[in-house]
């Protein structure tokens, strides 16, 4: 159980992150937050590779390419969120996250696409009840694919946020800054 007082310095700690331009509180909060998403993100499709292999092959009508693809995309997101978690080479793991995001977004848009000619299509030659489940599973479909788009968009404008103003002072990029700089 969390005493009172320790409670309140929590709760103190979070107030003085209050999103002031070089506060290394939110730095902290911002790199490590996102960089544990991208690099949980990255353990599940090195987990779940046959699936990014076939969302790679969505992308690429190339089957020889679509593993090295999915490979890169798994790189990417482990190399990138561990770049951030660190604070180490900050502005390239954004670079690289920034570069896994472009198509994975344009990827949900193309399932989104799918979606909606394969449920017309499947419809068709439906009856009545089994034509109204399709229909329903395409909304539900349609719905998280636009979430997701919406999601890799935002994202991709917080990881320019980083890549334009680096890791800040409480990481192994500020530390390494310092010590170059020093005489």
């Amino acid at each position: 159980m969390v005493s009172e007082d320790g409670a309140m310095k929590v709760l103190t700690w979070f107030r003085g992150c209050a999103c002031e331009r070089g506060d290394s509180r939110n730095d902290v909060l911002l790199r490590g937050g996102l960089g544990l998403f991208f690099f949980l993100a990255g353990v599940g499709h090195t987990l779940g590779f046959s699936t990014t292999v076939i969302g790679a092959g969505i992308l690429v009508d190339d089957p020889q390419l679509t593993p090295w693809l999915a490979g890169g995309a798994c790189l990417l997101l482990l190399g990138g969120g561990l770049s951030l978690i660190l604070g180490l080479y900050t502005r390239l793991g954004a670079l690289m996250l920034i570069i896994f995001l472009i198509p994975a977004t344009r990827l949900h848009g193309l399932i989104m696409e799918m979606a909606a000619n394969g449920a017309s299509i499947l419809s068709a030659s439906a009856d009545d009840k089994a034509q109204q489940s399709i229909e329903t599973l395409r909304n539900i479909a349609m719905q998280g694919h636009q979430a997701n788009v919406m999601k890799n968009i935002v994202l991709i404008l917080v990881v320019f946020t980083i890549l334009g103003r680096g890791a800040g002072p409480l990481s192994l990029d500020g530390r390494l800054r310092k010590k170059w700089s020093a005489p």
